[in-house]
């Protein structure tokens, strides 16, 4: 692999421009260092891995996510070769990748996953780091859903404590087709997480469910772009987390129904937790409409604790930091019974409850 090096790099762009004098159209990343492609265990059922992303006539290839062109062109200058995976099972096959970053990272991964029609598909990463890592990671995932097929990705981020980290997601859903993303966001010092997701078929559909913490002097930047373009589409987006310390955490979150797109139905919710007097919270909930035919909510709720709940927890002598972690761990652990497979979901759950 050649290594490359970039002082800054723009990601996470919104569609459309506004806010400018909040500076929250765009994220800067500085000091990108890469140099190897990320270690990589995989355990599969039901699932082939294929040689290349040809198939569909590229169109795996083609799907670009929501931290922008400047991902894949960092995979391509530093020559990753991308891992395919692929199946035609209509019982959902099982794809579990663990990501292991060690003290020192430079790290970067492609991962592709596409359905046949009528399959399914349940993908779990696991991007783990040792506690006190730092350094650089990055993973771009692509997700082909071909005509009635189903795609559950499951993203467990508990990175190195001074780890900079981008997680970069783009889809693409035929006819009938669904994506549906469960994904908690543990730790990390600068975490940019970004999502598109073309409906592009009519009555295709995407789920998001996300969990997330920050703490510290860490910073959590997000951006979510679902693009409505096939008839009676639909989407769903609730994020939910917690703030402490000075925490920076930014969500983008925008649903953009495209002319054509008739009967189509886009929700977004965020829920924000803010423990701390100095964290910063910013949200961008956007609705684009380019077609009369539609119907799009979104809407934020950010608030600090419930002096009552508090007083009636450390009446019963929870002393107040514990009711502190208390309430953001209840955040997580309701992202984390969506995970439907039991034994990963009780590994997370425990692990949430050891930290918190």
């Amino acid at each position: 692999m050649i290594g490359i090096e970039e002082k800054d790099m723009i990601i996470n762009r919104i569609p459309a421009k506004t806010w400018n004098h909040l500076h929250m159209n765009q994220s800067r990343v500085g000091e990108v260092v890469i140099n190897r492609t990320g270690e990589l265990n995989a355990s599969v059922n039901d699932v082939s891995l294929i040689d290349d992303g040809k198939l569909n006539n590229g169109e795996l290839d083609n799907i670009i996510g929501g931290c922008g062109q400047e991902i894949t062109e960092a995979a391509k200058k530093s020559q990753t070769e991308p891992v395919y995976y692929i199946t035609d099972k209509k019982n959902a096959g099982f794809v579990r990748l663990d990501f292991n970053y060690g003290k020192s990272n430079a790290d970067i991964n492609v991962v592709g996953i596409e359905t046949k029609e009528n399959a399914s598909i349940d993908v779990y990463m696991d991007f783990n780091g040792d506690k006190d890592g730092e350094g650089f990671a990055a993973v771009q995932t692509r997700l082909y859903a071909a005509k009635d097929s189903v795609i559950r990705l499951i993203q467990i981020q508990r990175v190195g404590a001074e780890t900079t980290f981008i997680n970069d997601i783009g889809g693409y859903c035929e006819d009938g087709a669904r994506i549906e993303l469960v994904q908690l966001y543990l730790s990390g010092k600068n975490r940019y997480e970004g999502c598109e997701i073309k409906l592009a078929g009519d009555g295709s559909s995407m789920s998001a469910e996300i969990g997330y913490v920050a703490a510290g002097k860490e910073r959590l930047d997000m951006n979510y772009c679902v693009r409505h373009i096939g008839k009676k589409t639909e989407c769903a987006i609730n994020a939910a987390g917690a703030l402490r310390d000075t925490a920076f955490k930014l969500f983008r979150g925008t649903i953009d129904f495209v002319k054509g797109s008739a009967g189509s139905v886009g929700n977004e919710k965020e829920e924000v937790l803010l423990i701390d007097e100095k964290c910063v919270n910013q949200t961008i909930p956007i609705i684009l409409c380019a077609e009369e035919d539609v119907v799009g909510n979104h809407g934020a709720t950010i608030g600090k604790p419930d002096e009552e709940l508090l007083f009636y927890l450390e009446s019963r002598g929870i002393p107040a930091q514990e009711c502190y972690n208390m309430l953001a761990a209840a955040k997580l652990l309701a992202v984390c019974g969506k995970i439907p497979d039991d034994g990963i979901r009780n590994e997370i759950h425990d692990y949430i409850k050891e930290v918190y």
